[in-house]
């Protein structure tokens, strides 16, 4: 904090850089053999106004300790990232990993200090151009989906190890460049004093996104209750946290028979091979606004191969088994 009488005398110990003038000025003034603001003060000021221009004005105020220019604060990218350029190309996983370190942990500490978290993640990588076959493109990026918003630098290095040990670069990497998007508040918590923090809380969302960047996004996730009709769509996968509100389970039992055991895929089968068959339920275009198609017999049946009651579906194209009553 400077006294308004004494800004003068705190200006004339700035470097030149701090003169609001242009660069070929600045290099002009350095010629001369000026190094801070008071060698430029002591100069006359007729020779420095013609040497200014236009912009003299303002700039002998400046100099006098009354600066005009409107304060522009400093607006973070709405994006944060990082990036670490190398002098040589970088093959080895090892070297890879050494540098997502740094990456993630300058990263995890300015989501950290924004109170927010990245539901994704992209490696951005600039390969080395002589060492990759004619056509081919230098940029190579890996987006990943984060079941659950990280911010912590652990678990954002903990999901991208993973990535990195199923990634095949097909040329040596000049340069990373690590982005976080998909930003979302995370809400603070008070720790109990007494209590300690449950391990689970922290521990399974960084699980997931380890398993969704090995084994891929559409793989990971929680099974939620669909309100429809449809057997094969009452349980989807979705991303942890997002599951949907579950239905009550009255508005969608028919009084039919429930399988215990839907088959990967239905199965074909002659009528031959089911003895009698009973309809059970008709489903007569549900959703059409989305499928269309006609009506679908639900049938149960005894199919002696398997020695099991089985749940069948009659539609056009055929007989099909679905899964089992047992």
């Amino acid at each position: 904090m400077v006294p308004a009488d004494r800004t003068r005398e705190a200006l004339a110990r700035l470097p030149l850089a701090a003169l609001p003038v242009d660069d070929d000025t600045r290099r002009f003034l350095a010629t001369l053999g000026l190094s801070t603001l008071a060698d430029v003060q002591r100069l006359p000021r007729a020779t420095l106004g013609t040497r200014l221009g236009a912009s003299v004005g303002p700039v002998l105020s400046f100099l006098d300790g009354d600066d005009r220019t409107p304060l522009v604060p400093y607006v973070p990218p709405p994006t944060p990232q990082e990036a670490s350029e190398r002098e040589y190309g970088v093959a080895a996983q090892e070297a890879l990993l050494f540098v997502a370190r740094g990456l993630c942990h300058r990263l995890g500490g300015r989501l950290e200090g924004r109170g927010q978290g990245a539901s994704r993640l992209e490696l951005h990588f600039t390969l080395d151009r002589a060492l990759l076959p004619p056509g081919e493109s230098a940029s190579f990026v890996s987006s990943l989906t984060l079941p659950s918003p990280l911010c912590r630098a652990k678990d954002l290095l903990a999901v991208v190890r993973a990535r990195l040990e199923r990634l095949e670069l097909p040329a040596p990497t000049l340069a990373v460049r690590l982005r976080a998007s998909g930003l979302v508040a995370l809400a603070p918590k008070t720790l109990h004093l007494f209590e300690p923090e449950a391990k689970a809380e922290r521990a399974l969302p960084r699980l997931v996104a380890e398993l969704a960047a090995e084994w891929g996004e559409e793989r990971v996730g929680l099974l939620a209750l669909c309100d429809t009709w449809r057997l094969r769509e009452r349980a989807v996968l979705v991303p942890l946290g997002a599951a949907p509100t579950a239905p009550p389970l009255s508005r969608l039992l028919s009084g039919a028979p429930e399988p215990t055991r839907l088959l990967p895929a239905p199965l074909p089968v002659a009528p031959h091979e089911v003895v009698e068959p009973r309809l059970v339920l008709r489903l007569a275009y549900t959703e059409w606004w989305r499928r269309g198609g006609g009506p679908e017999d639900y049938l149960v049946g005894w199919v002696p191969s398997a020695a099991s009651v089985g749940l069948f579906c009659k539609r056009e194209g055929g007989l099909f088994l679905e899964g089992w009553l047992e």
